[in-house]
This record gives structure tokens, C-alpha cells and sequence, in this order.
């Protein structure tokens, strides 16, 4: 059986007055154009701002206690993270996007169960080389957080939000002008190549994400805990057979298996509702 954890570490959330008073002011270059490059930023995603920014600020005193939650940052790698980093600002990721590297980033980090934290003040950042680009953050009327900033195959990255228990909150692509724009979320991902197909079950109830994966041509993999009056078993009974096991404690979190043509997918749910909601998933490729 495989742990019960989310396979995403995720975090993030709304952008420090100090960052938002600065995209307000006077660093933005006209027309919402980043000062020496050539794509343009804009989002269609309600709550979430990006704006053009030269300059990044210090973070809260906050940032500095990490206690708790060091194993939902990263180690910067590039020149752009180690500047984020350099500022006091706590890493969560950095994702290559064409000639840009977009790095999350939160000033605050609050541990809760089962290995989660509350994660906030939290930006992503879009660099060229060292020099910041852009920055997207969630808007003080937001009604949930901006978070890491996760890779899309081939088409951008996905940006998460930094609850305790993280979802899914918009798209970011660069096009093919060289434009950086935020969007909704694709109604599926591809990946292994595109070989793989995943609908967007995120945040879907377990039964209604099954379907959807059955008709992506997933195909389930039956468990093997049949035991008594465990929650594995009155999943069964439901027809959901490919239950690989739950947690009894923390977040309640349920694996659930599947195969198809370009590897294999595990589902991954939280909650103790009936049927509990998909919360992250994982594919392992083929080879070839």
C-alpha cells in the first residue's frame, strides 16, 4: 500500500501589501509590458492580478520560521529562486516556461495535521535570466490564495492555492507571441508525451471522477483490502473496486489505482465524505 499523503506539496497565498502597493506603482512599464522584454501579462482569472515588476521587496519576519513545514519548500536551484530566496522570502518551486522561470514564493508558514501547513503571503514570479519579469498574486478580495507554481507538459504551469488541504486555482501559458497570460483551468492534462489523458477531476466527489477517468480510457485496478466494515470495503461494495487503501486518522486521505495505455494514474482523495473528493493524482509513465 502506498503512503497517504498528497503527492503535490503545495503552498502559497495572498501577495504582501508591499509587493501589491509596488505592481501598483511606478516599476509597471505602459501598457502592462514588462520593462525590457517583450511579452505582455494579463490574467482572466477574477481574484488573481499579474502585473509587470522590476523590483522584488523583503519579505515579512514572518518568512524566517519554517519550522514544521521545511519539507514543502525547495532548494533554490537557479539564479532567479536564490535572488527570491536572497530577499527572505521561502521557495516552494521553480518551473522553466520557454525563455522564463517562474518561481512561488510565501512569507508565511503555519504547520497543521498530517504533514500539512497553512501557507500564505505567497507570489509567483516570472523571471528572464535574473531579472524579475512579472509577478501574480491573489487580489485582497480573493476568496481563496495564489500558490506554487506546479509544470504542465508542455503548455505552461498550473497555479495551486496554499490551504491546509491545497486545490487547483488557474492556468498560466505562455503563448505563441510571447505573452504570459492566467487562465482557467484545462479541462484536462496530458501527460507521458501526451500520451496520457487526465481529465480535470480535481475537486470532483470519487464516483463522478471514476466516470470521467473510464471515459478517458483509464481502467481500474481492483484492491486488495476487502476487510469488514473498513472504508475500503464500503467503497467496494459501492462499485468503486479500485480502492487501494485509506486513512484511518489526519486528513482521511483514500488511493485509488488505475492503468491505461500510457502507464499508470493514482487518484488521490481527502475527506471523509461519501464519496470522499479527489484532492491530487500521480502518473508513472511507460517507457517509450
Amino acid at each position: 500500500m502506498q503512503p497517504f499523503v498528497p503527492i503535490v506539496a503545495l503552498a502559497a497565498a495572498l501577495a504582501m501589501p508591499s509587493l501589491t502597493a509596488q505592481a501598483q506603482g511606478k516599476d509597471p512599464a505602459p501598457s502592462g509590458q514588462p520593462r525590457g522584454a517583450s511579452a505582455v501579462v494579463q490574467s482572466a482569472v477574477p481574484g488573481i492580478v499579474f502585473v509587470p515588476l522590476a523590483t522584488l521587496p523583503a519579505a515579512p519576519a514572518a518568512a524566517a520560521n519554517r519550522e514544521g513545514c521545511e519539507h514543502l519548500l525547495a532548494k533554490p536551484a537557479s539564479p532567479a529562486a536564490r535572488q527570491v530566496a536572497a530577499s527572505g522570502w521561502a521557495v516552494t518551486a521553480e518551473v522553466p516556461l520557454g525563455r522564463y522561470r517562474a518561481v512561488s514564493f510565501v512569507g508565511k508558514l503555519e504547520p497543521s495535521t498530517s504533514g500539512t501547513c497553512q501557507l500564505s503571503d505567497g507570489n509567483v514570479a516570472i523571471y528572464e535570466g535574473e531579472q524579475l519579469r512579472a509577478v501574480a498574486y491573489a487580489g485582497r478580495a480573493a476568496q481563496r490564495s495564489l500558490g506554487r507554481a506546479v509544470a504542465l507538459e508542455g503548455v505552461g504551469l498550473r497555479l495551486w492555492d496554499g490551504d491546509i488541504l491545497p486545490g487547483p486555482l488557474a492556468d498560466l501559458r505562455l503563448n505563441g507571441d510571447g505573452s504570459l497570460s492566467i487562465v482557467a483551468l484545462a479541462a484536462e492534462e496530458r501527460r507521458c508525451q501526451g500520451r496520457a489523458v487526465i481529465p480535470n477531476i480535481l475537486g470532483m466527489p470519487m464516483d463522478a471522477a471514476r466516470a470521467a477517468l473510464l471515459g478517458a480510457g483509464w481502467r481500474p485496478v481492483a484492491g486488495s483490502n476487502s476487510t469488514p466494515g473498513s472504508r475500503e470495503a464500503d467503497l467496494t461494495r459501492r462499485g468503486i473496486t479500485e480502492v487501494d487503501g485509506c486513512s484511518g486518522t489526519g486528513m482521511g486521505f483514500c488511493r485509488f489505482n488505475y492503468v491505461g495505455a500510457a502507464g499508470r494514474l493514482g487518484v488521490i482523495t481527502a475527506g471523509e465524505a461519501d464519496p470522499p473528493t479527489v484532492s491530487d493524482y500521480d502518473v508513472q509513465c511507460n517507457a517509450g
